[in-house]
């Protein structure tokens, strides 16, 4: 997440997708929280069913 809120510091207007060990709701919405703009992971389905379906 660190690095997360590190390239947002210095990317400007530019997108930043975060990706690799983002498996549950909560580092999901942490990685946003931190700048991310996209996320990648394998466990999309897994997060989505954590949510409350109006969350996102």
């Amino acid at each position: 997440m660190s690095d997360v809120k590190m390239m947002k510091s210095v990317s400007g207007k530019l997108p930043i997708k975060a990706s690799g060990g983002v498996s549950n709701y909560m580092e999901f919405t942490q990685m946003v929280e931190a700048g991310a703009t996209r996320i990648g992971t394998s466990k999309a389905l897994s997060i989505y069913l954590q949510t409350s379906h109006n969350e996102l």
